[in-house]
């Protein structure tokens, strides 16, 4: 059984999913733009870690529930999202290989990303309200 705190990480993650993924989706030129001005700043995954990281660690140590059904996802994705941050933390040149050069590559990333972020939150939220 899962308690209050696990219950409210992982809705609160299944939302944050969703409007996540359907601001990609719905707006994709303007992840782009950011992550492109973001780019122009050797600090920028020192930036991105600031953001991600507090999202990650609260998934990790507040949600760590290993189990086949949306919760087990959302801590499988804190994981990544952790990883993620201290791999840019210690490798920051990281980003930079991962990330596309042109601007119509990035907006077609972010409308995929968009597609497949909308339909996982969609999912978690139905797996972490009505389980």
């Amino acid at each position: 059984m899962l308690s209050e705190t696990e219950v409210l990480i992982g809705r609160c993650y299944a939302v944050a999913f969703l409007l996540m993924g359907l601001s990609h989706l719905a707006r994709p030129a303007i992840w782009a733009d950011f992550i492109i001005e973001l780019k122009q700043s050797a600090s920028a995954p020192v930036k991105i870690v600031g953001f991600t990281l507090p999202f990650g660690l609260v998934i990790v140590l507040g949600h760590s529930v290993w189990t086949p059904d949306a919760h087990g996802v959302i801590t499988f994705f804190g994981w990544l999202m952790t990883v993620k941050c201290v791999t840019y933390l210690l490798f920051p040149e990281a980003l930079w290989k991962i990330s596309p050069e042109q601007r119509d590559t990035f907006v077609k990333v972010y409308r995929w990303a968009g597609c497949a972020a909308t339909v996982i939150g969609g999912l978690l939220i139905w797996g972490t309200f009505f389980p």
